[in-house]
């Protein structure tokens, strides 16, 4: 248990994949003026990228089984970099499209990579723990990125500064050259994804990440309104929603410290069930509240409930395929994004047709329905 020689890598790669594939949604405005294309097409532009995650998440693991992680790592690197470059250089739907592919299908291989070397780099024995750490470097990427938008769209060279940009997707790459590779761990070349896509263990875990995924980015629906329709002026809603994400984070830490010193890995199923749980009571009592303070502490709630579900989830599906990690986290994720498609313009739409305390009702529902196919997974005879 502990931190290895590995942690500079992860955590840089992390951070990056965080960063970057948050970034390209913020970036939609200023698309809309340099592209000169109508706003659907933006859209549809921008939406390709997580279609790119889909297959590229699956291959992308399969080839981390087959070949190695550090190799795979260090190929997700350069395309980001690749593709941010195209990206800079764009000036038409069509090389963009081109840049979103590449840079998604970098995405993949270096978000799934990461994921895999995170179970040597944090707390070794420990999936957990170890995913729970490592996915607060993801999450403040994904944090960071709003910023580094605001900069892109108040004024300074748009190409200079994407430029930069890529240079900084190569970090991942040059740390893992400078990495001994005997650090990192061996694949033996015979995978067999057959034997992975054929446990109902994956599929359980993919269930709970389709409920996941959706429900996690339902939060910038119904957030920012309810806090507004609940009487907070915008600069206190702002505040309110950064300490969301920040007992987001925390959630995260606790639930590392908690599976690396204090619970066992086979409590991890029955974890996301509670958190499911109180996920859903917590947003059910901030549909009937009525203050401003009990709105502030549940919003706070929310976010230690909400911030360990995937990593705890990620954690468990590692402890069962130890042998093929890349293939079966890259299968989860791939139904996991595909969920995210589907889903979230639903949910969407739905919001736009009735009050912020109806559509939270969705959320709630979405949190039990969660916890439910948790319980399906922990009771699963075979599970690990």
């Amino acid at each position: 248990m502990g931190i290895s020689s590995l942690a500079p890598v992860t955590v840089a790669g992390a951070f990056i994949v965080g960063l970057i594939l948050v970034l390209l949604g913020y970036l939609r405005p200023l698309l809309l003026k340099r592209l000169q294309a109508p706003e659907v097409q933006v859209d549809w532009l921008i939406a390709a990228l997580n279609i790119t995650l889909i297959p590229f998440m699956l291959l992308g693991g399969l080839l981390i089984d087959r070949i190695g992680v550090r190799q795979i790592f260090l190929l997700g690197s350069f395309l980001m970099a690749a593709g941010i470059f195209v990206l800079a250089s764009s000036k038409n739907p069509r090389q963009f499209l081109i840049a979103i592919l590449v840079t998604g299908a970098g995405g993949a291989c270096l978000s799934n990579s990461t994921s895999v070397l995170m179970l040597s780099a944090f707390f070794p024995d420990y999936p957990a723990a170890s995913q729970n750490l490592g996915n607060v470097f993801f999450a403040l990427g994904a944090l960071s990125a709003p910023a580094l938008a605001s900069q892109l769209t108040i004024g300074l060279d748009y190409r200079r500064t994407l430029s930069v940009t890529a240079i900084i997707c190569l970090l991942p790459a040059l740390l893992a050259v400078f990495t001994q590779p005997g650090a990192f761990p061996p694949q033996d070349g015979q995978a067999q994804p057959r034997i992975v896509l054929d446990e109902p263990i994956l599929w359980l875990c993919a269930l709970v990440f389709i409920i996941y995924g959706p429900l996690e980015d339902s939060v910038s629906i119904w957030a920012p309104r309810y806090l507004e329709d609940i009487g907070f002026r915008q600069w206190r809603a702002t505040g309110l929603l950064a300490c969301f994400w920040l007992s987001f984070l925390a959630g995260r830490l606790m639930t590392a410290l908690l599976f690396g010193h204090v619970l066992t890995d086979y409590l991890a199923v029955w974890y996301i069930v509670l958190l499911g749980v109180i996920a859903g009571v917590v947003m059910g009592n901030l549909v009937g509240a009525r203050n401003k303070v009990s709105a502030g502490i549940g919003i706070a709630i929310a976010g230690l409930a909400f911030g360990p579900i995937f990593p705890t989830l990620a954690g468990v599906l590692f402890a069962n395929f130890r042998a093929q990690p890349g293939t079966a986290f890259g299968a989860m994720f791939a139904a996991g994004a595909l969920g995210k498609l589907v889903l979230p313009p639903l949910i969407a739409s739905y919001s736009r047709q009735r009050t912020v305390r109806q559509t939270m009702h969705v959320p709630v529902v979405m949190a039990l329905a969660m916890a439910l196919a948790g319980i399906v997974l922990a009771l699963y005879p075979h599970l690990r």
